[in-house]
């Protein structure tokens, strides 16, 4: 925690001019630091809003196939980017997940993981 003014940060006992506009940092914020991109594979949408949430990382786009009649029961076939790019991302980004009620779609994606 600091409190900054034009960039600088003011010692504790420094004086500045009243009406003075200052920055209160409270953390170094999300996108700095990169995490491993998690497999969502085959997980329901509130399961994979959990494991995303552990890794300081949103859910972006959300896309239900045709075959989507119960959305909570609807698994992951996709996601982008994908676990195995090998890229890691920074905390904060999205991921998108696209869901099937299909298990011959699931059984098809996950074959080709």
């Amino acid at each position: 925690m600091a409190i900054q003014v034009n960039g600088f940060t003011i010692k504790p006992g420094e004086f500045i001019a009243k009406g003075t506009t200052v920055d209160l940092v409270l953390g170094d914020g999300l996108g700095n630091r990169s995490v491993e991109i998690p497999e969502l594979y085959n997980l329901t949408l509130s399961e994979a809003l959990f494991i995303l949430k552990g890794s300081a990382l949103l859910a972006g786009k959300i896309v239900y196939d045709g075959t989507v009649i119960d959305t909570a029961e609807a698994k992951i076939y996709k996601q982008e980017p994908e676990p195995t790019s090998g890229q890691p991302v920074n905390q904060g980004d999205v991921i998108d997940l696209f869901f099937t009620q299909s298990q011959s779609v699931l059984n098809q994606h996950l074959q080709k993981k």
